[in-house]
């Protein structure tokens, strides 16, 4: 619920900068991504963000 409510608040963002917000894991931010995506609750955009 964490990373749905950070991704409602930021948009679309990297899962580094998911594990900073949350004070994750990365291996944890990548799998609740990958989790996410084939759930259909996200959606993997081609756009290139910079930071």
């Amino acid at each position: 619920m964490k990373v749905l409510k950070y991704h409602k608040q930021k948009g679309c963002d990297y899962s580094k900068s998911l594990v900073r917000a949350l004070n994750i894991k990365l291996c944890e931010a990548f799998a609740v991504h990958k989790k996410l995506l084939s759930l259909g609750y996200l959606e993997k955009v081609s756009l290139k963000l910079t930071k």
